[in-house]
């Protein structure tokens, strides 16, 4: 049995991965902030979480999604997105289709197998499935996979920069919330930076510090929240937010975004009931109160604070047209199809399976509340 299936079958920290954070921590005068340690154990080279071949999603992984549910919600954004991608083909020769953190690609062969259905021939030969994939292992990985679609209809790039002077659509289903982020707490009426030390003597080897902010930029971002707050109240601050929508601004002609995550609005993350923040760790589809338990074996993730998601978008020239729960969502996408099964009286099999699909997509009490979509664009209009 190699090193790698033994952490996994023991739900264990691979060990250079901690001693890695360990001496990280060390050079840095005795700890690093947050941010820091969430971007190594979520997105380290050879030891992340989302770097490593494994078993993520699904009922033998960590976590369930949208995707693992069937392909009925890969169908559903098709038909929504392929009126954009319609209006859009009468005044561009290229499109793309975009998915940043594409994980196995079955969102991406889902959509795409949907659009060469209900897009026109002209305009479906004209448009290119684009992963954004950084690390190397993972671009190999989907390269293969797509291997067994038209090759010629799917790529994958390292980042934005390289979709310079493109048009088209963005997908991205739960990408916000793996985004790494700045944790901060209020405590005796300032707002200190929470950041992680080590302790190798400990079972766990990391633990929380509180340090002043002294970084000029999160200080800057610090202004804007509230200060009338029980002492000890934690957020999350996604701090990369802004430079990712000015890449996006930066990057593309013509665009149109669907950002689909677990999130608040309405400056919901400040609700008293969320004095712990939203920070959470999953694991074989247990949830792990602790962020430093199993690193690099362990989800970590954050629920999004779509206003500042908002704010950042607006900020570099988007454009809000349209933010929902996901059920009013895919009821609205999925009205055509259910008429179309309505009007053939269809009972087939994969038609029920997909209905029962959609029914566990969209339910207000399940997925349909929980997830929110917010939809934006930059030189295009809502249809």
């Amino acid at each position: 049995m190699t090193e790698q299936a033994h952490d996994e079958d023991m739900n264990e920290a691979n060990p250079r991965l901690v001693e890695l954070i360990g001496s990280q921590i060390q050079a840095a005068g005795g700890f690093i902030p947050f941010v820091d340690y969430m971007e190594l154990v979520l997105y380290h080279p050879q030891y992340g979480y989302y770097t490593r071949p494994r078993k993520r999603i699904g009922k033998d992984g960590d976590f369930i999604t949208s995707v693992s549910i069937g392909r009925c919600f890969g169908k559903l954004l098709a038909r929504h997105f392929a009126s954009y991608l319609g209006r859009m083909g009468d005044c561009c020769r290229d499109l793309v289709l975009v998915e940043p953190g594409a994980e196995d690609g079955h969102l991406a062969l889902d959509v795409m197998r949907e659009l060469k259905q209900v897009l026109t021939e002209e305009v479906y030969n004209r448009l290119c499935y684009v992963a954004i994939e950084p690390f190397d292992g993972k671009k190999e990985r989907l390269l293969d996979i797509f291997g067994s679609e038209d090759s010629d209809r799917f790529r994958v790039v390292s980042s934005l920069n390289d979709l310079k002077g493109s048009s088209g659509v963005l997908m991205a289903n739960e990408f916000l919330d793996a985004m790494p982020i700045e944790r901060l707490r209020w405590r005796e009426g300032e707002w200190w930076r929470i950041c992680v030390a080590s302790d190798p003597q400990k079972a766990t080897p990391f633990h929380e510090v509180e340090a002043p902010i002294q970084d000029p930029e999160l200080a800057g971002l610090v202004d804007d929240l509230p200060i009338h707050l029980e002492d000890g109240f934690t957020i999350e601050l996604n701090t990369n937010l802004k430079q990712w929508f000015h890449d996006l601004a930066q990057n593309f002609n013509l665009l149109y975004c669907c950002l689909i995550d677990y999130g608040f609005d309405g400056g919901e993350v400040f609700s008293p009931s969320r004095k712990g923040g939203t920070l959470r760790g999953y694991l074989r589809h247990r949830f792990q109160n602790c962020p430093f338990d199993a690193p690099g074996m362990t989800d970590l993730t954050a629920h999004v604070d779509f206003d500042r998601v908002k704010k950042s978008a607006t900020s570099v020239g988007f454009d809000i047209l349209n933010f929902t729960d996901q059920h009013r969502f895919l009821v609205n996408a999925a009205r055509p199809w259910l008429l179309e099964i309505e009007g053939v009286g269809s009972t087939e099999d994969e038609n029920r399976q997909l209905l029962k699909q959609f029914q566990t997509l969209s339910h207000p009490t399940m997925m349909g509340g929980v997830f929110k979509v917010l939809e934006i664009g930059r030189g295009v209009t809502a249809p």
